[in-house]
């Protein structure tokens, strides 16, 4: 039996799965650096790498607190667009494999699993926010 405590942990996780799934996908690119980092492997690239990730954790953790329209969309945007971009990359990379190759296989699930959610997420995001700014307006 489910308490009302358990559905209100539920109903946020639900509701913020957009800004969590992209703080957590933020957080691996600043773990990217920090192992590059420990290899002795860094160039000036990642340095760039290391400043955008941190501005995109600071915003998405920022709109748990604020929940500010115009940051959802440009984010939103920009991660959609990349996500989509990302996709049609694996599917360009699947198609240089034989055909019926596993690895060609595994490479088109995962990177479109990864890449397509993350684009399902970055368009549900905005909706989230219109609503809210919506009845806040009424």
């Amino acid at each position: 039996m489910e308490t009302s405590a358990t559905k209100v942990k539920l109903r946020f996780i639900w509701t913020f799965l957009p800004e969590i799934t992209i703080s957590t996908l933020a957080l691996l690119g600043i773990m990217d650096f920090i192992i590059a980092l420990f290899k002795d492997c860094i160039t000036p690239l990642l340095y760039v790498s290391l400043f955008f990730w941190i501005i995109i954790l600071a915003s998405h953790i920022g709109q748990f607190f604020w929940k500010n329209l115009t940051v959802s969309m440009v984010s939103s945007i920009l991660f959609g667009l990349g996500s989509l971009y990302m996709v049609l990359a694996v599917v360009s990379e699947y198609s240089e494999f034989p055909a019926g190759d596993p690895e060609g296989l595994r490479l088109l699930l995962v990177g479109i699993s990864l890449f397509g959610g993350l684009a399902i997420m970055a368009f549900i995001m905005p909706w989230k926010y219109i609503r809210m700014y919506q009845k806040s307006s009424l």
